[in-house]
């Protein structure tokens, strides 16, 4: 009687045993039809292999993983063009530093280049009165000297007069 119970237990752990692997087995053709529908709708294309290997890994949704990563992709994306358009503004804002700047030297030069040619003209003229200074130096110069030796001619002429006033009045 044991034995009967046993087998009779025995049989029915092996009929559902072999109904537990046909569902696993109908479950995993099931899954692999799936990830190729997934791969196929995403151009994956994956082999049988690879799709065991997903099964193995209990990786049974391509989508989700796609999605995520292909989501980073496009948030470091994002990312890099906000700091490359944050970056642009900064950009932006020096040039437009630099333009007020260049516009502010324009102001000052124009406001100062009435004073410049003023400058430039009363420095003309001295120079022309340097020149004409230095032309009457030399003619006083030359006159000085004339001067001084008609001063000593006229002073020897009236020590020889004086002299020959004396010599006169002597022998006389």
């Amino acid at each position: 009687m044991k034995r009967t119970l046993f087998y009779g237990l025995h049989q029915n752990y092996i009929d559902i045993w072999r109904k537990n692997e046909q569902f696993l087995h109908n479950y995993e053709t099931k899954l692999k039809q799936h990830l190729q529908l997934q791969s196929k709708i995403i151009n994956c294309n994956a082999t049988e292999e690879e799709i065991e290997e997903l099964i193995s890994n209990k990786t049974t949704s391509l989508f989700v993983g796609n999605i995520l990563e292909e989501t980073e992709k496009e948030r470091k994306k994002l990312r890099d063009l906000i700091d490359r358009f944050s970056e642009l503004k900064k950009l932006e804002k020096s040039i437009e530093e630099v333009h007020a700047l260049f516009l502010r030297i324009q102001y000052l030069v124009l406001e100062q280049s009435d004073v410049i040619q003023r400058v430039e003209f009363h420095a003309q003229q001295a120079t022309l009165y340097v020149d004409k200074g230095a032309e009457e130096l030399d003619k006083a110069d030359k006159l000085h000297k004339k001067a001084r030796k008609k001063k000593i001619i006229l002073i020897l002429i009236a020590i020889i007069v004086l002299l020959v006033l004396i010599l006169i009045g002597v022998f006389l």
